[in-house]
């Protein structure tokens, strides 16, 4: 159907959703690893560092999306919450694993 086509288009990494997670790609934080918690509208969204990162709006266009998804992590979820969900995920491993490739 039309929406399979749309995700074979787009690809996975390319979906803007709570819980993906990207990195900075612009600025005094690049290469900051950030996990989207909330979309504010079609440009910004809305971005926490699972503690080592604090929770600010950031335009899309400075984020670089990666195919790397906390399960679990609905709209507005909170930053404890969030840690608890990238750690039972292994997030820092798989980031470390990732950005090493």
């Amino acid at each position: 159907g039309l929406i399979r086509c749309f995700f074979i288009v787009l690809g996975v990494r390319d979906l803007v959703e709570a819980g993906r997670v990207a990195y900075i790609n612009y600025g005094e934080d690049y290469g900051k690893m950030v996990v989207i918690v909330d979309m504010v509208d079609i440009n910004r969204v809305q971005v926490d560092g699972c503690g080592s990162f604090p929770r600010v709006i950031y335009p899309i266009r400075r984020l670089q999306l990666t195919k790397l998804k906390v399960p679990g992590v609905l709209r507005g979820v909170r930053t404890g919450n969030l840690t608890k969900a990238a750690t039972a995920y292994k997030l820092n491993e798989k980031w470390a694993a990732q950005s090493a490739a």
